[in-house]
């Protein structure tokens, strides 16, 4: 592997002492449970694990939570069930670090990469641009595909959309009605959690005229990474106001140069946040073409 790469993205641990395996710490305190944290975070590093395992065939990522979209997204670069290492975050570990939790008690390398989170990371650095447009890569050579599909709502997992108290998180009230809308148009509901592979789920992205989703990880990832030229109705677009510097500044990168139109949909307050089904109705009705 080249030294340059080892030397741009990884912080690297060695023991002399050899035969106690060799690591890479894949996670952060936000990646652990969140999809769109854990893929600027940490799975863009992916295209330089590979290299990695390929020099390094005994290679071990270490993982906190098991999540479906984790092992898809390793699964996507050859890193198998036999690679991946789970050192689950307990309340009795509250005294260490994230980080320190994930380092293994004996290697014989062990290789972090340098800028995982988010806060930290000075976002003109034009290494974090790399490792983003290099994980893209290895999903779409090109994002300008035939748009074969009128319009796709992504909507929040229910299989891992979950806050801490490990009960499912529905950031609206009536969020069901935005499913059934979706049905009563004849929109294409992408169902997240029944995909082995995130390449099916950028494939449908990439052939979607319009996509309707929230503004998380939906938009950052989905949307940020690999649309292109698609109309976007986007649900709460407020909560982008409160977005740290640094990832506001990543959305901006991110959407420069993907040509796509961005539409606000109202929020209203109802005792809790509900998304005004009826301007969704309006905007659906003027930008989406009704499927003969």
């Amino acid at each position: 592997m080249s030294k340059e790469i080892i030397d741009s993205f990884f912080n690297v641990y060695t023991n002399p002492t050899e035969g106690l395996g060799v690591y890479c710490s894949l996670d952060t305190m936000e990646g652990n449970r969140c999809f769109g944290h854990w893929v600027v975070e940490c799975a863009i590093f992916l295209p330089y694990i590979k290299i990695l395992k390929k020099e390094y065939p005994d290679l071990k990522v270490i993982l906190g939570e098991e999540k479906r979209y984790k092992k898809n997204i390793l699964y996507d670069f050859d890193i198998l069930k036999d690679s991946i290492l789970y050192k689950n975050i307990t309340h009795t570990d509250s005294e260490k670090t994230f980080e320190t939790y994930l380092i293994p008690k004996t290697y014989t390398l062990f290789f972090k990469p340098k800028f995982q989170y988010m806060a930290q990371v000075t976002i003109q650095n034009t290494l974090f641009f790399k490792a983003l447009d290099d994980f893209r890569s290895h999903y779409s050579y090109s994002l300008i595909r035939p748009k074969t599909i009128e319009c796709v709502y992504i909507p929040f997992s229910k299989l891992e959309n979950y806050g801490d108290d490990n009960k499912p998180k529905r950031p609206y009230k009536k969020n069901n009605d935005i499913h059934d809308l979706c049905l009563k148009n004849n929109i294409f509901i992408l169902n997240i959690d029944t995909f082995n592979s995130f390449q099916e789920q950028i494939d449908i992205i990439l052939k979607s005229k319009v996509i309707i989703c929230d503004s998380g990880s939906a938009f950052t990832v989905n949307v940020g990474l690999f649309s292109h030229d698609a109309t976007v109705l986007l649900l709460n677009a407020r909560h982008l106001q409160n977005l740290g510097s640094q990832t506001q500044a990543l959305l901006n990168h991110l959407n420069s140069n993907s040509s796509n139109k961005i539409i606000h949909i109202n929020m209203i307050y109802n005792e809790g946040l509900e998304v005004d089904i009826n301007d969704l109705q309006n905007k659906i009705d003027t930008y989406v073409k009704p499927s003969s």
